[in-house]
């Protein structure tokens, strides 16, 4: 007989065994064992020490999902508001751009939460964390000043477009975009 045992049914497990047991919560688990995660990402248990990889909680695994998911929203809303924005409904776009603000936040909680519970060995070297950093910056310079040229570019071609306040707008963020990271780069 296969079968197979959920979250909840294994929470309902746990309460009755700890009821009979007598056991403290503060103990940690009930089950003693360690959760290892290869390099590929697999996980096996054992009751010793990780040969094949990192030990990792199962909490992690569900946080860097949850990151996975959060990321693609994040492009999706961002991508609406621009389109939004380019035909005129600004009221969606500022509502759009909200709701992937707060989900920026959550990712950057989510990124928080992982990088504690990684092991000192996981760890990026600060070296190749500031690189990392400085490409991610560089790229971010360039695809913000590829938008502003190709902005000021539709301004020459269409000069009605010069006074609107929706593209002035645009272009004063872009161009604000563009000094910031090149003063962040200039500061490395």
């Amino acid at each position: 007989m296969k079968g197979y045992f959920n979250e909840k049914s294994l929470e309902a497990y746990n309460l009755l065994i700890a009821d009979k047991a007598g056991v403290d919560f503060s103990e940690g688990e009930i089950y003693d064992f360690t959760r290892c995660v290869r390099p590929d990402g697999s996980a096996y248990g054992t009751g010793y020490k990780c040969r094949k990889g990192v030990e990792q909680a199962k909490e992690d695994k569900a946080n860097s999902v949850r990151l996975n998911e959060v990321t693609k929203e994040i492009t999706t809303l961002q991508s609406m508001a621009d389109k939004a924005r380019e035909d005129g409904f600004m009221d969606r776009a500022v509502d759009l751009g909200k709701r992937a603000g707060k989900l920026i936040r959550e990712r950057a909680d989510l990124k928080t939460k992982i990088e504690k519970a990684k092991s000192p060995a996981d760890l990026a070297t600060p070296q190749k964390q500031g690189k990392a950093d400085v490409d991610r910056m560089k790229k971010y310079l360039k695809d913000e000043a590829d938008k502003l040229k190709n902005l000021n570019d539709s301004i020459q071609k269409n000069s009605s477009r010069a006074n609107d306040p929706d593209v002035l707008s645009r272009r004063r963020v872009l161009e604000r975009n563009v000094a910031a990271v090149k003063n962040q780069l200039k500061d490395l």
